[in-house]
């Protein structure tokens, strides 16, 4: 699927009877918790979380339903790889969003998806339907589609 044809359409009433996509967010800046789940939410996503904690996020990596992950790298002042660990192990597409994007260039999760900050609702709409693009959710349309 090309994403780049993909558009958001509220009004699309017969999508929104889908099931959501379940998207895991974990971010410990509590304003860009809310500003990701906010825009999660508009695509027609259930958020999971958000986890500002490592041990909450790891706690909820493990055990709770998603189909996706939204992960920070840096959880005041821990490392997220542990959360990306768990995700991955789970087979549980995920991207990380953070400004810490330079110290994934190596290691385990170089070539893995990143959303830099600071972000534009765009940049992570783009990386959802591109990591669930099997599970449309209710407001995802492909542009021309009836």
């Amino acid at each position: 699927m090309d994403i780049s044809t993909l558009s958001y359409d509220k009004s699309d009433a017969d999508r929104r009877k889908r099931v959501s996509v379940r998207v895991l967010i974990v971010e410990d800046d509590g304003l860009i918790a809310m500003e990701l789940a906010a825009i999660v939410e508009e695509m027609g996503c259930t958020v999971v979380g958000p986890a500002g904690q490592l041990a909450r996020a790891l706690g909820l990596a493990d055990a709770s339903a998603f189909d996706a992950a939204l992960l920070d790298l840096n959880l005041g002042g821990q490392s997220g790889e542990q959360v990306a660990a768990v995700v991955a192990g789970r087979g549980i597409p995920f991207a990380f969003v953070t400004a810490y994007w330079p110290a994934l260039q190596e290691g385990p999760f170089a070539g893995r998806p990143v959303v830099r900050k600071p972000f534009q609702p765009a940049d992570i709409q783009t990386c959802l339907r591109a990591l669930v693009p099997e599970k449309e959710s209710p407001a995802w349309v492909s542009e021309g589609r009836d």
